[in-house]
């Protein structure tokens, strides 16, 4: 009895030492690292990715950071920060795109139905350690070592999704904080946690119980899934696009006054992958990526 009793304690804690350092693991830096830090010359921020797609380097974000709600671009010329790929956590490398001119040969695609766009930036050659990019002339590393690209395999489309699976958001977000007083490095994608609250068939939408704030539009989405062996891992599903509202309505009938605020619901919707694969089909051969 004694020894059946040992032995029991000794399982509880050989469990409990595995879960503690299953939630201590959390999310790999290298998919942390696909959010990508994007910046106007006038000081405008946002979020996106950089997609390998064979063997082209597409950045991947909002439409909407892109161009203004007059079809024009926010600004020509576009910075582009982040972590180095297997680098210190302190050690980043900025990227310089002449999207004005980017845009006039035809290599900035905008979706026409959805708030996604892909910018067509380099190509990849060689393999393993031999690989190498060579960006567009229009795109300049300006500091660093290059970038960590998202894989097209690594990300998945909305039709194999299920409503509260586990999803992590990260970006940039830059409207927290008070007086620019920020207790992160501004450098280095901060994420959140949440789940998919609800999936949009007919607008081809997925909804968040994730909050987002200025600065996350264009960041990816990444989804915690297990493999057949029973291993985590995780695929980006999709871009940030914008928050869902929440609109309360204050009225006064004694002074007939009406007050309506609005604020951030907690909610926010995302473009599925699927945009983004029709979007760069147009320049490579898009397989069924995990349908």
């Amino acid at each position: 009895m004694e020894a059946d009793m040992k032995r029991s304690l000794w399982l509880a804690w050989v469990l409990l030492l595995l879960s503690l350092a299953t939630a201590r693991s959390g999310i790999p830096d290298n998919n942390i690292n696909y959010a990508v830090l994007l910046e106007f010359e006038n000081g405008s921020q946002a979020s996106g990715f950089v997609l390998m797609a064979e063997d082209r380097l597409f950045l991947i974000t909002a439409r909407h950071v892109l161009r203004d709600d007059s079809g024009h671009l926010r600004g020509n010329i576009l910075f582009l920060t982040t972590r180095e790929p297997n680098g210190p956590k302190t050690t980043f490398s900025r990227i310089r795109v002449n999207l004005a001119d980017l845009e006039a040969s035809g290599q900035v695609l905008f979706s026409a139905s959805h708030d996604a766009a892909a910018t067509a930036i380099g190509r990849v050659q060689g393999i393993g350690e031999r690989r190498q990019v060579n960006y567009a002339p229009q795109v300049k590393l300006e500091s660093g070592r290059g970038i960590t690209a998202l894989d097209l395999r690594n990300t998945v489309s909305s039709e194999a999704l299920l409503v509260t699976a586990e999803v992590y958001v990260s970006g940039y977000p830059n409207s927290l904080g008070v007086d620019g007083r920020r207790p992160w490095n501004a450098q280095i994608p901060l994420v959140r946690r949440g789940c998919i609250a609800g999936l949009n068939a007919e607008s081809r939408l997925i909804i968040l119980d994730c909050r987002v704030d200025r600065g996350n539009s264009g960041g990816p989405v990444i989804l915690q899934t297990s493999s057949a062996t029973g291993g985590i891992l995780y695929r980006v599903i999709g871009l940030v696009s914008e928050w869902v509202p929440q609109a309360d309505q204050w009225v006064n009938p004694g002074l007939n006054q009406v007050n309506l605020e609005v604020s951030n619901s907690g909610y926010s919707t995302v473009v599925p992958m699927e945009v983004v694969y029709e979007l760069v089909a147009s320049s490579v051969a898009v397989p069924m990526v995990n349908r």
